[in-house]
């Protein structure tokens, strides 16, 4: 995944220009009206890459000049419609799954330093035996961090992880958000998570923003 990474990352940038790049990024802070933490905003650039590659669409007039990016498309869909000939099966699956799997919270239940842990989704309540060698590392039972996790086949992987994780103090307010979401509707599915992505930024945001203000 590391080499497809890599070519998705330089195409995006390539697509997407100054002013496309500005413009999600923009998008993927929900427009601040003041000034982000800029220790927290260091920390954005994990997040937000596979947010712009994945998730990002505009509309004519939302950026200030044109992009090679087509309106309504986002450029891992873009990357799969110009450059498929050159695709692997597996390549295509990847970017498959990572464009359907929505950002949320998941706790880690169990860890395996240097190998994984399994997840559990804090707003679906969805586990995922999860391969992450990095992050199981320094993550704790109970720590939540913010991601997508994609499934391909029986592997599970994280992707566009935070680059912190919450601690567990922080999920009564996460709950909050489940209760919030889940008004009217027996359970939260993907679908649900896809259709109110910003409200779910919005907590990440927030919550990030106040892990790492400091007291006064």
């Amino acid at each position: 995944y590391a080499r497809l990474d890599a070519r998705l990352r330089d195409f995006a940038e390539r697509a997407l220009g100054r002013a496309g790049m500005q413009a999600a990024y923009d998008e993927f802070l929900l427009w601040p009206d003041g000034e982000l933490d800029p220790v927290f905003l260091e920390r954005q650039g994990v997040p937000f890459c596979s947010w712009s590659i994945f998730d990002w669409r505009y509309a004519p007039g939302d950026v200030d000049g044109p992009l090679r990016l087509p309106p309504g498309v986002t450029p891992a869909e873009f990357y799969l419609e110009t450059q498929k000939g050159r695709l692997g099966e597996t390549e295509k699956a990847l970017i498959a799954a990572n464009s359907s799997a929505p950002f949320s919270f998941h706790e880690v239940i169990r860890c395996e330093p240097g190998r994984g842990f399994l997840l559990k989704d804090v707003l679906t309540g969805d586990e995922s035996d999860v391969l992450e060698r990095s992050a199981s590392e320094v993550a704790r039972e109970g720590d939540i961090l913010f991601g997508r996790v994609a499934t391909l086949g029986e592997v599970s992987m994280l992707y566009g992880c935070s680059a912190f994780f919450f601690p567990p103090d922080y999920k009564p307010s996460i709950i909050a958000l489940r209760k919030w979401l889940r008004r009217g509707r027996r359970k939260i599915t993907q679908k649900v998570l896809r259709e109110h992505a910003a409200d779910v930024r919005k907590a990440y945001l927030d919550l990030g923003q106040s892990l790492f203000r400091l007291p006064t």
